[in-house]
């Protein structure tokens, strides 16, 4: 009985360790940035009186934070895209070497 290609890949131990390092790169990025996103809101909610502190002229603390936000979704989908390649290419490496493989 012959295997497909893709039930080749499906078993493939580099795949497993590909979902792997995927998920423990992915998983604590993703807390991180929930954790980050929405404790502004519950920081508005909990502690106004300290985001409207100023910090730099009639800058406040809030908009400092708000700006925080920008940045760090900006740095966070930096580092995803850096790792996304290497991902895609492992996948790749993983797709040819199945389609390459002679099944019996």
């Amino acid at each position: 009985m012959s295997q497909s290609p893709s039930s080749t890949v499906d078993h493939s131990a580099v795949l497993r360790q590909l979902i792997q390092k995927k998920k423990r790169f992915l998983i604590p990025m993703c807390l991180f940035f929930l954790f980050f996103y929405f404790s502004l809101p519950v920081l508005i909610i909990i502690k106004p009186e300290w985001m409207n502190q100023a910090v730099y002229g009639s800058i406040s603390l809030a908009w400092i934070y708000a700006a925080a936000q920008c940045l760090m979704t900006l740095l966070l989908s930096s580092i995803y895209m850096l790792r996304a390649r290497h991902y895609d290419q492992v996948a790749a490496q993983i797709t040819s070497s199945a389609e390459g493989e002679e099944i019996p």
